[in-house]
């Protein structure tokens, strides 16, 4: 397995003139990186056997013709023991020589057996690039956080001011923990005056009898004549151990240990030296988040604390169905436990999962940009309304898949009103027939999956047009300048001309203004997103000023940006597509 996908130097001062091995693995986040550097010539041989497959993550950089394409991506079949292999580093005698450019790169080796391993390439970077992407990872995760908690607030009102100090996991709790607090109190005051009881036979010598003797009773009588008339006899006891107050008594310490848990990290905060001014200005919403969290503390201590509670043993036990179930407020304790503990699990899923799209450099970029056009909407005046992370029954922060919709709206006093629909990596049909209200766009070209789509409506949801937006995680010369079929120019150009609707201005208003059939195209406009050029010389420059204008004249909209190129393009970009939308329609809006 492990020998047969290699990458070889192909020369130059500086660099090991030696062949490394990839490592695979079956754990896509454990496989080990192979280093290389940044604009080196390289090349990938893959001695595989016949019908395996080896896919890479930026193929579609090359031109090369061993790189083909399948559902599942572009791949390359295996090549001789003596052909030098796959070069990574293409130059080109007219326009931008293509390769790779800083970042992780995902290997997906797929044998003919159906075994899949992976490895991973990472471009080193001579620059900034590295920090960059720490801060694009920070930025994705904490934005998530900051988008689903902006909404929370809007539907629901404000949880906790100080909630951007604290852990995701925190937030959620907390959150949970405010909206229960009524049926809290309710609860822990009947579990702990009417706790659940059971009836247990005990023996022991009395002078009256109170059952019949058993055999045990008169084996002890026969063994003890001591005793005289006593009777060794069964007695009936309540008892207060019992499996549903093992795990009752289980419930309320886990509670407590996440209460108290908060109750510290929110102290610890206020006590900073260094966020003085952060607490004066939240001091009220400190102490009203303390204040819910020590009534918790309190009651669960006091009931905790109660004799029949403390005689019975510290044991986890399985939640099996009993008579507890049967008590609304056992059942509260059991199903707050269960929910605070999914919680955490989740949260500590959604870190793994991410952490997939932080070795991935294409698809952080693919993810940063999604959240980055939904910040620039919101800063256009529309409201997320629910899909993703904004459903107000939210328990945790979803992945964000293929096919995911953001729905938004915009009622913003003198502008028209729109809905838009946010896509992320839907694939389009490619026929009309495949089409209807609710899926109303069609395709005519074969690159029918940009990496974003945005679908507006008017206010009855009437179909008026769509803006494209793609990422790049490319060196803009390469993507700009080419004229390759099957290549990324073709893949932008088409979607401005190919992306079409039978639903566009489908009510009566729109009957004298425009039928949707003799529409070239639906598109409002193509934005390409893409992380700028590390190379700031005046060559590299020359090239990027050229291949931005080549694209200006065929009305793609290059749209630089990084962490620290801000946003300010993007927002230009949305803003002139609504605009030109409003004039367009501007006598239908009134």
């Amino acid at each position: 397995m492990h020998d047969k996908v290699f990458i070889k130097y192909l020369g130059g001062r500086g660099y090991p003139n030696e062949e490394q091995q990839f490592i695979f693995s079956d754990d896509e986040n454990s496989a080990k990186p192979l280093e290389i550097q940044e604009n080196g010539r390289y090349a990938i041989r893959f001695l595989g056997s016949r019908g395996d497959k080896l896919y890479l993550d930026g193929l579609d950089l090359l031109s090369n013709s061993r790189i083909k394409e399948d559902e599942d991506g572009r791949f390359i079949f295996p090549n001789g023991h003596n052909h030098r292999g796959l070069d990574l580093y293409e130059e080109q005698e007219y326009g931008p020589d293509r390769h790779y450019l800083p970042g992780s790169w995902r290997l997906k080796l797929v044998l003919a057996s159906g075994e899949v391993k992976y490895s991973w390439l990472e471009v080193r970077p001579k620059f900034l690039t590295g920090k960059l992407l720490d801060k694009m990872r920070y930025e994705v995760e904490s934005k998530i956080v900051g988008l689903a908690r902006a909404f929370d607030e809007n539907m629901n009102g404000p949880v906790t001011n100080h909630s951007d100090v604290l852990k995701p996991e925190d937030v959620l709790t907390l959150k949970f923990l405010h909206r229960q607090q009524a049926g809290f109190l309710r609860s822990i005051y009947e579990v702990g005056a009417n706790p659940r009881t059971v009836l247990q036979d005990q023996y022991q010598w009395t002078n009256q009898m109170a059952v019949a003797l058993d055999g045990r009773g008169v084996q002890q009588m026969a063994a003890h004549p001591e005793r005289g008339n006593q009777i060794y006899g069964k007695v009936r006891r309540v008892s207060y151990l019992s499996r549903d107050n093992i795990i009752l008594k289980s419930q309320l310490t886990y509670l407590y240990r996440k209460v108290h848990q908060l109750i510290r990290q929110i102290e610890e905060i206020m006590s900073r030296p260094r966020a003085a001014d952060y607490v004066r200005q939240r001091q009220d919403d400190f102490q009203a988040d303390l204040d819910v969290l020590n009534t918790y503390q309190n009651n669960l201590l006091r009931t905790l604390s109660q004799p029949w509670m403390q005689a019975i043993p510290d044991r986890h036990l399985e939640v099996a169905l009993s008579g507890s179930l049967m008590n609304p407020n056992y059942l509260f304790f059991r199903e707050a436990a269960a929910h605070l503990e999914r919680v955490s699990k989740e949260q500590t899923a959604f870190h793994q999962q991410y952490h997939s799209y932080w070795l991935r450099t294409e698809k952080l970029y693919e993810f940063w940009g999604f959240i980055k056009i939904l910040e620039s909407l919101e800063r256009l005046g529309f409201r997320p309304i629910s899909g993703w992370i904004f459903d107000s029954d939210r328990e945790q922060y979803d992945m964000l898949e293929p096919g995911t919709a953001v729905k938004l709206t915009r009622v913003n006093g003198s502008q028209p009103v729109f809905n838009l629909r946010v896509v992320y990596d839907e694939p389009i049909p490619q026929r009309p027939s495949d089409t209807d209200r609710d899926h109303p766009i069609w395709i005519s070209s074969p690159h029918n999956r940009p990496d974003f789509r945005i679908d507006i409506f008017d206010q009855q949801d009437t179909l008026l047009s769509t803006i494209v937006l793609d990422t790049k995680y490319r060196s803009a010369s390469v993507f700009m300048k080419s004229r390759r079929a099957s290549g990324a120019w073709e893949q932008l150009t088409g979607y401005l001309d190919s992306i079409k609707s039978d639903y566009t201005y489908g009510s009566d208003k729109y009957d004298y203004f425009i039928d949707p059939r003799h529409q070239k195209s639906i598109v409002q406009g193509v934005g390409v997103i893409y992380p700028g050029e590390l190379d700031d010389s005046a060559a590299t420059t020359e090239k990027i000023a050229n291949a931005v204008d080549s694209a200006k004249s065929e009305s793609l909209t290059p749209i630089e940006m990084t962490p620290d190129t801000g946003d300010a393009a993007l927002d230009t970009f949305l803003k002139k597509c609504f605009a030109d939308l409003e004039v367009q329609i501007h006598h239908f809006l009134a």
